[in-house]
């Protein structure tokens, strides 16, 4: 388990990284040429780690529920949207923003589908209808609002602070 957990934690440096680097790139060229860009890159990264570990297989391809590749459509649309958000708000900002996106989307999926699987089993629960409809409103009379501000002020002050600051 702790495995899994710097695994995720791991993940999450990575997309900051990329989020950053995708912004910057949008600057130069558009969120979507940007976009663009980071899939090509990413399917070509992809493409080599897949044939350098023989895991791929055309004969799989067919396998999956056509609703399975919508993944990738609304991967490469939070890409571009990423890429447009991110130097018009700042990292921290739409980090924030994303992350609550995500969180609000889990409780919605998470409360449809009957709950998240028990501990050690992908098998989920039976759905059942009360906590369907309990699930999300729980989520929103309990959510934590944040006050987002710029931190222009605070650097300034750390900037000024540390220029007094003799050795």
């Amino acid at each position: 388990m702790s495995f899994l957990i710097l695994l995720a934690l791991f993940n999450g440096v990575c997309i900051s990284i990329s989020r950053a680097v995708n912004g910057r790139l949008a600057l130069d060229r558009g969120a979507f040429s940007a976009s663009l860009c980071n899939h090509i890159v990413g399917f070509l990264f992809l493409s080599l780690l897949l044939a350098a570990s023989g895991g791929f297989s055309l004969d799989q391809t067919g396998q999956a529920p056509w609703g399975a590749y919508l993944g990738g459509s609304i991967g490469a649309l939070f890409v571009a949207l990423n890429s447009y958000v991110l130097p018009r708000l700042g990292a921290m900002r739409a980090a924030l923003l994303i992350i609550s996106g995500q969180m609000l989307a889990g409780v919605a999926i998470d409360s449809l589908n009957g709950g998240p699987p028990r501990h050690g089993s992908p098998v989920r629960r039976r759905p059942d209808p009360a906590r369907r409809l309990s699930g999300p409103d729980e989520a929103f009379r309990r959510r934590a609002v944040v006050e987002i501000s710029p931190p222009a002020p605070l650097i300034s002050r750390c900037r000024a602070d540390l220029a007094t600051i003799r050795i």
